[in-house]
């Protein structure tokens, strides 16, 4: 399952966030308890090193199945395309754009929050 907890910070409700800090949920906040979150059985299972079909310096382009969620969903925040592309290839990556669940195909991913704001700045035309 999963776990999400809105923080009371000085008065004011944070968003939601996965983050338990230092393991303690403050006394105001609220939790939300996903027991028997959606399972997304083809992110197990996927050869992410054999998915790569493109890599360098900034970035990572990867052959995305269809039934797996590109982002983390509400109740599995594991099983997706960026989390496991991640654990795979041994560094955090973030997603550059989104294909939906049904839907197979490339997906461009970032290896810096630098090469993800490059990216976005090209796509704006800037």
């Amino acid at each position: 399952g999963s776990v999400w907890v809105r923080k009371n910070r000085y008065g004011r409700m944070l968003p939601w966030s996965r983050r338990i800090e230092d393991g303690h949920v403050r006394a105001g906040s609220a939790v939300r308890f996903y027991r028997e979150p959606r399972r997304f059985a083809e992110a197990c299972g996927a050869r992410w090193g054999e998915r790569v079909l493109l890599e360098d310096e900034g970035y990572v382009v990867v052959d995305k199945p269809w039934g797996l969620p590109t982002q983390a969903t509400r109740d599995n925040f594991r099983e997706c395309l960026v989390s496991c592309a991640s654990r795979s290839l041994g560094r955090k990556l973030l997603a550059l754009h989104r294909l939906d669940l049904s839907t197979s195909g490339c997906i461009a991913l970032a290896k810096t929050k630098q090469a993800a704001s490059r990216f976005h700045a090209l796509q704006r035309g800037e």
